[in-house]
């Protein structure tokens, strides 16, 4: 498939017309072969040059950054072709000279030494005239082409910065990671836990897992395991995560048992409940998924473990202002 595919079909009279685009396809197909041509020659032949100046060592822990990259066309009859063709298309679309120079490049390009160029995924090469772009060939250099078989359209210029560290941008990446993580606000809660072992207060930052026997993984996934010791809950009883600073909590589709709310409602396992956070929620557990309605000798904590949870955090008092709607 040629690298523009520019078919379009109108229907008329219950017949389809086909456009002939060969000659624009087989252009771009041109330029496009051109221009990567000369950016491979351009960027390899300043590499080499580069390159030489240091040790293999360096070369095989580093890279050169692309900094700039021209491509000059060789002729009026060339610069005035690729200038009516990016016209035109970009038209249509806008950003199309961008994506178009973009797709000449690769990822990085590599020298038989071992030295390699790395692109930046925002870097765009640029077209630029020269005297020799607005001259139109004489009948003797035409000539001259046509006895070497291949006429060159475009030149290419391009400048290198200094070695970087292979993982010196993967260290920058991850620097800027944990210091946005570590402007993030953590949303804290507070735990009251009774069960065998009596009454216990808990303060932690959420997501919290609580249950008899918590998956060991947990942490794994950034999620802190707090034991409930008590006979009936289930091993991964209940999950409080948060959303910007809205607490909510879910009941694992595990579970074997559930939990009712101060009020007695019942958590079905797998549906997100809000926790307000201004007042807290306490939860009795040891609730039989299959039973409905008041559940008796519940008491004793060593059995029936009760946990309330509340917010930590000082959250916003203001709310969405609301229009006066006249009647």
């Amino acid at each position: 498939m040629s690298f523009f595919d520019l078919i379009y079909r109108k229907q008329k009279n219950k017949k389809t017309v086909e456009l002939n685009t060969q000659k624009t396809d087989e252009f771009a197909d041109k330029i496009s072969l051109e221009l990567k041509t000369s950016a491979v020659e351009a960027i390899t032949q300043i590499l080499e040059e580069k390159e030489g100046k240091y040790l293999k060592s360096i070369l095989e822990t580093s890279f050169f950054p692309l900094q700039s990259l021209v491509f000059v066309p060789s002729d009026f009859e060339t610069a005035k072709s690729v200038e009516e063709f990016l016209r035109i298309h970009q038209a249509i679309d806008i950003k199309f000279k961008q994506k178009f120079l973009r797709s000449l490049l690769q990822s990085e390009y590599r020298s038989k030494r071992g030295g390699t160029v790395s692109v930046n995924n925002e870097f765009l090469p640029e077209i630029q005239l020269d005297k020799k772009s607005v001259e139109t060939r004489s009948d003797e250099e035409s000539f001259q082409i046509s006895l070497r078989g291949r006429k060159i359209l475009f030149r290419a210029v391009a400048s290198l910065g200094i070695p970087v560290r292979k993982n010196k941008l993967s260290t920058m990446v991850n620097n800027n990671s944990s210091s946005l993580s570590n402007q993030q606000t953590k949303l804290t809660v507070r735990l009251l836990i009774s069960d065998s072992t009596g009454h216990r207060e808990i303060v932690n930052s959420i997501p919290l897992m609580l249950g008899r026997e918590p998956k060991r993984n947990c942490s794994e996934y950034g999620v802190i395991p707090i034991r409930v010791k008590s006979k009936f809950v289930s091993r991964s009883q209940i999950y409080i995560f948060g959303i910007v600073d809205q607490i909510f909590c879910v009941v694992p589709d595990t579970a074997t048992l559930t939990c009712t709310t101060a009020s007695g409602k019942k958590l079905e396992p797998g549906k997100i409940y809000s926790i307000d956070s201004s007042i807290g929620e306490r939860f009795y557990c040891g609730y039989p998924l299959d039973h409905e309605g008041p559940l008796t000798g519940n008491t004793d904590p060593s059995q029936f473990p009760i946990i309330e949870i509340t917010s930590q955090n000082n959250l916003s008092e203001s709310g969405t202002p609301r229009p006066k709607i006249l009647k």
